[in-house]
């Protein structure tokens, strides 16, 4: 754009910006001599803002990163390996039987300088057929007949 008796003009300039890891929302960059021509043959200084913007997958807390993972039921309950996303792609996390919605697991050096940290999410399914009604409800009386070993001792005290 030309002057027209501003004393500038305005051009505009791509610039590469490297940004420091562990940076925080507002962090300033100064990037020096790339801004106005101050006098001929010397010009000023720019101050660049960081500005994060929310993940679909991660999310960070300092150097950690977190992520959530869904896995079936079966999954968790048996244990496996389960595919996650990390920031240089995926890779497989090992999950042991029993694993229960909302626990955590950490996959080390995997995060910004610190830690990968997965969050398990057990999916729930909404419609069962009539056969997974049946294996479930089995496994549930199946449960529901061991009981801890205090209620059986106490049990016999008073039956």
């Amino acid at each position: 754009m030309p002057c027209r008796a501003r004393g500038y003009a305005l051009h505009a300039v791509k610039l590469k910006v490297t940004v420091p890891p562990q940076v925080s929302d507002g962090f300033p960059i100064l990037l020096q001599g790339e801004g106005h021509e101050l006098s001929p043959g010397r010009r000023g200084d720019i101050q660049v803002f960081v500005h994060l913007q929310r993940h679909a997958w991660f999310s960070f807390d300092g150097k950690d990163i977190i992520c959530e993972t869904t896995v079936e039921m079966s999954e968790a309950a048996l244990g496996g390996e389960v595919t996650v996303p990390t920031l240089g792609g995926t890779t497989t996390l090992r999950l042991p039987p029993g694993t229960q919605s909302g626990q955590v697991f950490r996959l080390k050096g995997l995060g910004l300088g610190g830690d990968q940290f997965i969050k398990i999410k057990v999916k729930t399914p909404i419609a069962l057929n009539e056969k997974e009604r049946l294996l479930l409800r089995q496994i549930q009386d199946d449960r529901g007949s061991e009981e801890p070993g205090l209620w059986r001792r106490v049990k016999k005290w008073f039956w």
